[in-house]
């Protein structure tokens, strides 16, 4: 911000998880499912934000047609998602079964640091 008070134009974006089409962490997310091992990670109440690449894309786009843009922005969908709700989507959207449970130890083991945000 300190930029803005030496009137340069600022733009700040937040973002949530970035999903797209087999890119970024969709990518990691088809592993399981593509095993047949698919299913929500522990409990599945754990909520999360996210947006998709080509709306991501499109602030952008919107925000360099549009200098008077200044300030923070938070990009991500109105719909909160849990973790059950999007492994059942994600799971009929493959056509495969969401059944079994993985537990976070396993995605500690498989992603390290990554694991805190799948």
């Amino acid at each position: 911000m300190k930029a803005y008070t030496h009137g340069i134009r600022t733009l700040i974006f937040r973002f949530a998880l970035v999903l797209g089409e087999e890119r970024g962490l969709m990518k990691q997310l088809l592993i399981p499912p593509g095993l047949g091992l698919g299913g929500p990670v522990g409990d599945g109440n754990q909520h999360f934000s996210w947006i998709h690449i080509d709306d991501l894309v499109g602030v952008y786009m919107h925000a360099l047609e549009h200098p008077e843009m200044t300030g923070v922005y938070h990009l991500a969908s109105p719909n909160l998602e849990t973790n059950l709700s999007f492994t059942k989507k994600l799971g009929k959207a493959l056509n495969r079964p969401t059944v079994f449970r993985v537990p976070e130890l396993l995605l500690r083991v498989a992603y390290g640091e990554g694991a805190e945000v799948m």
